[in-house]
């Protein structure tokens, strides 16, 4: 006969599958850009989590929900959904979602345009992620920093060292299309920006040859364009 332990248990492990499945789902929504429907998934998802006692899945999915209302423009209730997230997960001691939560914060305040508050963010996030083996989000948390720091006088030093940790984290992932391409394709692109033509080629370049090795044509759309604004910018007195 099952006890009232063991039969909770089994009800919460029958559960944490359900929201581990609508996590997947909702994945394959948001990487088609169906953030509407991929919202909803979610949302079922967190209703699922809390019924069922799953902290963890409740703070993944609300870290979804955050990533798909901001990219529907919806930045108050991202910020919100952010933020509950990362203190569910510092509560059940998951440092990656923590970090994912704190990167969510920290691009919400760069499409406000609030650059103090980006940066307190994105250090928040490498200092979380610096101890979870999640590579790909503390190189995420890297580049949002690095570009920060090109945008501050003085600072170009300490943004070159962030990009070129960005680049060894990302090289430990393993990822198709590669993140390594994309890290040196925002650290060329940062380098042009900020007015280093040569230095920016260099990176475009490595970012390119990743990108065609790879068959990544998606990726080499978006360099060729920056290589292609680095041209201009040779060429223009």
């Amino acid at each position: 006969m099952l006890s009232r332990t063991s039969l909770k248990r089994g009800v919460q492990t029958a559960g944490t599958r359900v929201v581990s499945d609508q996590l997947d789902r909702a994945r394959t929504q948001f990487h088609a850009g169906e953030f509407g429907p991929a919202l909803t998934t979610l949302q079922h998802a967190l209703s699922q989590a809390h019924a069922s006692g799953d902290g963890d899945g409740e703070a993944k999915a609300l870290i979804g929900i955050a990533a798909c209302q901001l990219n529907l423009f919806d930045y108050r209730d991202a910020l919100k959904n952010s933020d509950i997230a990362r203190k569910v997960a510092e509560q059940t001691g998951d440092r990656a979602t923590a970090g994912a939560a704190w990167i969510n914060r920290s691009s919400i305040f760069y499409q406000l345009g609030d650059f103090d508050s980006v940066r307190d963010a994105a250090i928040h996030a490498v200092s979380a992620l610096g101890s979870a083996e999640r590579p790909e989000l503390l190189a995420r948390a890297l580049l949002l920093e690095g570009r920060l720091y090109w945008n501050t006088k003085d600072q170009d030093d300490r943004a070159d060292k962030i990009y070129k940790t960005a680049v060894a984290v990302a090289r430990r992932v393993e990822s198709s299309p590669p993140l390594e391409a994309a890290v040196w394709d925002e650290y060329g692109t940062a380098l042009l920006l900020g007015g280093r033509p040569e230095a920016a080629r260099d990176k475009l370049l490595r970012a390119r040859d990743i990108e065609e090795a790879s068959h990544d044509n998606d990726g080499l759309a978006f360099t060729y364009e920056h290589l292609a604004e680095l041209e201009l910018s040779r060429a223009t007195p």
